[in-house]
Parts: C-alpha cells; sequence; structure tokens
C-alpha cells in the first residue's frame, strides 16, 4: 500500500481526516495546539509503519516468492486449478492422426481458505503528554514490534502453513515431491555435520543433482528447479567444505555447474522437515501464476480509535498461503 496517507484514496485504511476528526474533538486534549501536535506524530508513526520492511523475512517480504492478491476483498475462499502434465513425443512414422502420440493436460480444482490476522498497538494519555512536554517524538517501539509481528507471522504461515485453519506453506503445499537425502560413505546426512562422517563436497553436490533428476522424473521432464533453498547451516558449509585435491569450494562448484539455479538461505528451514529435521525446498519459478503467497488484504492499519484515556491503532492483513497450480514442481528434501 502507498504510504503517503493520501486523504483521497478510496481504499485508504487510515485516513488523514480521520486523524484530524478524532485530534481534533477529543475531549482529552486541552487545547488546539495538542491536538495538532498529537495529529502530526500519528501520522509519521503510521507513514513509518507502512514503509517499514524486514528483509531477513524472506517469504512475506517477498524475496523467496512473489505475493498476490487473486481472492478479491471480503471473500473468505479462493480456488485455482491444478495441472498434471502427461504426454512423451516420439519420432513421427506414418503421420496418422491415429499413430500420434496423445498430450494431455488434466486439471483438479483446488480451493483454500482466506484467513484475516490482527495486531495493534497505541498510547495512554500520560505518554502523549510526556512526549509533546518533552518535545520528544511519540514512543514508536509498539508500532514496530506491531509491524515486525504481523510480517513475522505472514512469514511462518508462508513457510509452515497452519493445518487448523487449512492453510499451507511452501513446506507443505498438497501433492509436492518430499524425498529423503542419501547419507553419505561417513554416515551423515546432513551437510552441516563436520569431523570424520561429514558429507565430502561431492555428496552435497549429489544431493542436488537427486533433487534435480527426481524433479525431471515427477513432472515427466516438464519442470526442472531453478531455484534452491538451503538452510544457514547447510549454506555455510558450502563455502567450507572443498571438492578433493582442489581449493574450489562447494558454493563455487554450484555456481559454476548450475548457474540456472538461484541459491539462497532461508532461516527457517533448519527445523521445517518430518519432524523438525532440516530440509532443502526446490522450485521450478519462471512466472508469478506458478508459485505465489496468496494476501489478499495486505498490510492495513485502522484508527486511531479512542478508548477513555487511550488511543489505539489496530492493523490488519489477510492470507490463504501459499498457491501452486504445479505442486510437483515443487520438491522438499529432507536431511534425517
Amino acid at each position: 500500500m502507498d504510504p503517503t496517507l493520501d486523504p483521497n484514496a478510496p481504499d485508504r485504511a487510515v485516513r488523514l481526516d480521520d486523524i484530524r476528526r478524532l485530534a481534533v474533538s477529543a475531549p482529552m486534549f486541552r487545547d488546539d495546539a495538542a491536538a495538532l501536535w498529537f495529529q502530526k506524530e500519528l501520522e509519521q508513526v503510521i507513514a513509518a509503519q507502512y514503509e517499514r520492511k524486514y528483509p531477513e523475512m524472506k517469504m512475506s517480504s517477498g524475496a523467496m516468492i512473489p505475493i498476490r492478491s487473486t481472492v478479491p476483498r471480503g471473500k473468505k475462499t479462493g480456488s485455482y486449478k491444478m495441472y498434471d502434465f502427461v504426454g512423451v513425443a516420439k519420432w513421427l512414422t506414418t503421420g496418422s492422426w491415429k499413430d500420434i502420440p496423445k498430450a494431455s493436460v488434466s486439471a483438479a480444482r483446488a480451493t483454500f481458505q482466506v484467513h484475516e490476522f490482527n495486531l495493534g498497538y497505541g498510547w495512554e494519555l500520560g505518554e502523549i503528554e510526556e512526549a509533546q512536554a518533552t518535545g520528544t517524538p511519540l514512543e514508536q517501539f509498539e508500532a514496530q514490534a506491531t509491524r515486525m509481528g504481523m510480517d513475522k507471522f505472514l512469514n511462518d504461515v508462508g513457510m509452515y502453513g497452519d493445518a487448523n485453519k487449512g492453510i499451507h506453506g511452501i513446506t507443505n503445499v498438497p501433492n509436492m515431491t518430499v524425498i529423503d537425502a542419501a547419507a553419505g560413505t561417513g554416515g551423515a546426512y546432513r551437510w552441516s555435520t563436520t569431523g570424520v562422517t561429514a558429507k565430502t563436497a561431492l555428496e552435497m553436490v549429489a544431493d542436488i543433482a537427486l533433487a534435480i533428476r527426481t524433479m525431471r522424473s515427477v513432472t515427466n521432464q516438464v519442470h526442472r528447479p531453478n531455484r534452491c533453498w538451503i538452510p544457514p547451516s547447510f549454506w555455510e558449509a558450502t563455502n567450507r567444505v572443498v571438492i578433493a585435491n582442489t581449493a574450489v569450494t562447494v558454493r563455487k562448484y554450484l555456481a559454476d555447474n548450475y548457474p540456472d539455479i538461484a541459491f539462497d538461505e532461508v532461516n527457517e528451514l533448519e527445523d521445517a522437515g518430518t519432524n523438525g529435521v532440516p530440509c532443502m525446498i526446490f522450485a521450478h519459478l519462471s512466472s508469478p501464476d506458478e508459485l505465489w503467497l496468496e494476501v489478499p488484504i495486505p498490510f492495513e492499519q485502522h484508527g486511531p480509535f479512542q478508548d477513555g484515556l487511550s488511543y489505539g491503532v489496530a492493523t490488519r492483513e489477510s492470507t490463504g498461503g501459499v498457491i501452486t497450480p504445479y505442486p510437483m514442481a515443487l520438491l522438499r528434501m529432507d536431511f534425517t
């Protein structure tokens, strides 16, 4: 949403005229100067929260997958078609229609729920009077915590979903492929393991190759991953472990040999696999309509509301979780 607080915007949740009306009419302010001061302070606080971003939350910031609003505001359910590609081309023989292999696309209608979540912040009259008397800005810690809390909530839902609400995250999309990484010759599964049991560089690369082969196989060669999200402990290992008898790190090797795959670390994958084990996520993503985080109502702020000797601002947002019409173009690899 536009953070400029345009009073003429038809969908503006917090409008300048609402702030002015409440500030001027509120009986708690002794004079117009106090009301005007509060009005300006509140405008700045609210605008700052729209501008605030938390890039470390890669799902809710849009750094992992696109954020879209395909469900109209007010609707509680959405739907999409889930596609399954079938078909293998063959050499032309007679040219007769009956001899030409047929490709088909089966589509199943899938629905998802949209749920709203909320958080709020505000000030007591004493806090407002103290800030005005000392010439300091209104305290923003609570407002900042609210924005962070909303982003964290959306980020977690986008990663893990919520079974109670019927919402899915990128780690548990229905019909996505889930496989287990193979153990290394030393017995370890995880890239973060060190010592004599640790996986070698080539065994780490073999895990990537396995994921690629699997996605290509289950999609009948239609999809190949071009995104790979890795737990931070594994990502650190790629810069520590080198190919035998060389100075080439695993990270450098992956960049050189898989230039079409964008690798990135994601904190939440440290324990997002089955039974809390680390996992990697692989995806084929070439357009926003292939895989996205559904957010029908982006971050909004409503108010201010007066309640006795307090002012409050309520925030809201809604989500339907992670949506993909092509679930087999998404793969999770667990590391026991």
